[in-house]
């Protein structure tokens, strides 16, 4: 069964449970793991770790059993605070070609890295060349088409690049507005190994629970 990882920044932004203007994302992150979700991701919008990101990093990580991911643009900078903050996974946005010094480093610590790409074959084929573990397909192109025939042919897509990184001895996580019936089609794809889902739990744990959602989420996986 592929696994979810909740991306924590929605929950933490419509809780409304903050002091003194600072988020709690540690209860949100310890909800999510009762609740039944593999992982969980904060992602860094401000273009830098700030001091506050490192403190709700650091919070989480004092709470938390299951594995945390940090969403990060692959900037120099930023690498080595990640490698200060050990999460178990680094995700890297707007990475440059030539990254692979960044990779290594954060491999050579114990840190697990994903790339951020389109599903498209050639960036496929640069992820595996920059020896990323795992290439995170950004799915919103397939989320938002409302064409069929169109949304049929970049799930085909989708799958395809799926297989090629698995081929290439890379994992595929999925990251975008996942649905539920998103989640049940891109689901049959077998080399998908995980969701970064986000604002669908939202949406459903306000009328259900954050436990209660994830579980239902969890329920629309195909075995």
């Amino acid at each position: 069964m592929a696994r979810i990882t909740v991306v924590l920044d929605e929950i933490i932004n419509l809780s409304g449970n903050s002091v003194k203007g600072e988020p709690r994302p540690a209860k949100a992150a310890a909800l999510c793991e009762l609740g039944g979700a593999s992982g969980v991701a904060i992602q860094v919008s401000d273009g830098d770790i700030t001091p506050r990101y490192e403190r709700i990093v650091k919070s989480v990580k004092e709470v938390l059993g299951i594995p945390l991911a940090l969403i990060v643009p692959g900037e120099a900078k930023i690498i080595e605070k990640v490698i200060d903050l050990a999460p178990d996974m680094a995700v890297l946005c707007d990475y440059k070609p030539t990254g692979e010094d960044y990779i290594a480093r954060l491999q050579v610590s114990n840190i697990i890295v994903a790339l951020t790409i389109a599903p498209e074959i050639d960036r496929v084929k640069s992820a595996a060349k920059m020896k990323a573990d795992y290439v995170v397909l950004d799915t919103t192109s397939y989320c938002v088409e409302k064409n069929l025939s169109l949304k049929v042919d970049i799930l085909n897509r989708i799958s395809k690049v799926s297989a090629l990184a698995e081929r290439l001895s890379m994992g595929t996580i999925v990251f975008g507005p996942v649905t539920i019936m998103d989640l049940q089609k891109l689901s049959k794809i077998e080399q998908i190994e995980e969701f970064f889902v986000g604002h669908e739990v939202i949406s459903k744990a306000i009328l259900y629970g954050l436990g209660k959602a994830i579980t239902e989420l969890k329920s629309e996986i195909v075995i």
